[in-house]
């Protein structure tokens, strides 16, 4: 190494500092060593001071040659979670971490302005560390999605979501009626086919506890029980099977085609969605709330919400002004809601062994004759307002 004065270490500590931004990165390193190394000697030699050397090891300590950014090294131009105009952009930063012994090249991507912090490869980008209240936390999504996080605040598969609960229908593919296996009425559409869905009901079970005070043993398996006895009464509900067939949603209706029979649920009758995992509970007003397991459930059930608030009849508006909202619907509707309702009604007497022997329908009256018991009733039903009236009916004997 050539003799090096303090000359020359000041004019080139002087040298870096002006070109430091001009020249290549690894010749900046190796100027920045070569000179680090030349203070050292000439310290040891004794030809400058300590408050020389101390001043200058600091200063070259602290030169660090500007980060040159390039396009390829920028994530997002605006973070998606800080969302700042300025100074937000979210940047390639490569560094080495050790694991155990081994150093290991770690890439992270770092936003300039709240320190959000992301890693992966191109295309899918997980969330590591922010200080955003965010659902993102921790997940991986695709740069689009990310960007989508930015415009809207949610990934396009849940921006779809939200669209669908607010009743828009257009990023959702309609079905023709060729693809479905139901006829569909004018102006219906729809949204949602799938086959194999298995309908269950919750049902309400009763159990009689008993138990003695006393119990002696007898011959084999006999037994003899003394003293009195206390019994409790336990409920609890069972989830049971109802049917299974093809699920069809349309913007008027949700209708299962069982095997056993077909079941239709009507927008103005649903009262609450609940979308679980494999499924979604449908809560009406009247009668037990009906799960149908499907495919995707996130889909269907944000669908149905959607349907929900959709006015049935919507087209039929300016006929009928001085009609309310919950009044306007569709006479196709009407009859499908009517004959839904005395089909639950006939199934109501059966399941209680009944038998229905004929019944007549003239709107809202149902008049349907059973039989139990050797008793013949007729059964008056105002199927609007759920009003029953039983006359018993005489059986005149046949003259022989």
């Amino acid at each position: 190494m050539e003799d090096v004065s303090r000359k020359d270490i000041e004019t080139s500590y002087l040298y870096l500092v002006e070109n430091k931004n001009k020249i290549d990165e690894k010749e900046f390193i190796k100027l920045r060593d070569s000179l680090k190394n030349s203070l050292i000697e000439l310290y040891v030699q004794g030809k400058v001071s300590e408050h020389f050397f101390n001043s200058y090891t600091q200063k070259i300590k602290d030169l660090e040659k500007k980060e040159v950014i390039k396009d390829e090294d920028i994530l997002f131009e605006r973070c998606p979670l800080c969302g700042k105009e300025t100074g937000a952009r979210v940047i390639r930063i490569e560094s080495e971490k050790d694991i155990f012994i081994t150093k290991v090249k770690e890439v992270k991507y770092v936003c300039a302005s709240c320190g959000s912090v992301w890693k992966g490869k191109k295309g899918s980008y997980w969330l590591v560390k922010t200080n955003y209240p965010t659902m993102y936390g921790g997940k991986a999504l695709s740069l689009p999605d990310w960007k989508s996080v930015g415009k809207t605040g949610f990934s396009r598969y849940h921006l779809l979501l939200k669209e669908l609960a607010e009743g828009n229908f257009r990023r959702l593919r309609k079905l023709n009626q060729s693809e479905v296996p139901m006829i569909l009425q004018r102006d219906e559409i729809a949204l949602y086919y799938e086959k194999n869905c298995v309908l269950y009901e919750p049902e309400e079970k009763v159990e009689y506890q008993e138990s003695f005070a006393g119990l002696i043993p007898g011959w084999e398996n006999l037994r003899f029980l003394l003293g009195g006895s206390r019994g409790s009464i336990k409920s609890y509900t069972e989830i049971e099977e109802i049917d299974e067939g093809t699920l069809i949603l349309t913007n008027w209706r949700l209708v299962l085609m069982g095997k056993k029979e077909t079941y239709t649920i009507f927008p103005r009758h649903i009262v609450r969605v609940e979308i679980f995992k494999d499924s979604i509970m449908v809560h009406e007003s009247y009668g037990a709330p009906k799960s149908f397991c499907v495919y995707n459930p996130e889909i269907l059930g944000n669908a149905l919400i959607g349907v929900s608030k959709i006015v049935p009849g919507e087209e039929h508006k300016e006929k009928n002004k001085e009609s309310t909202v919950s009044e306007i619907e569709t006479p196709e509707e009407r009859d499908l809601d009517q004959l839904d309702k005395i089909k639950k009604i006939i199934k109501y007497y059966n399941k209680n062994g009944y038998k229905v022997l004929g019944y007549n329908f003239k709107d809202p009256i149902l008049k349907a004759t059973i039989s139990k018991d050797n008793k013949t009733y007729l059964a008056v039903i105002d199927i609007e307002t759920k009003d029953v009236e039983y006359v018993a009916v005489k059986e005149e004997k046949q003259e022989e």
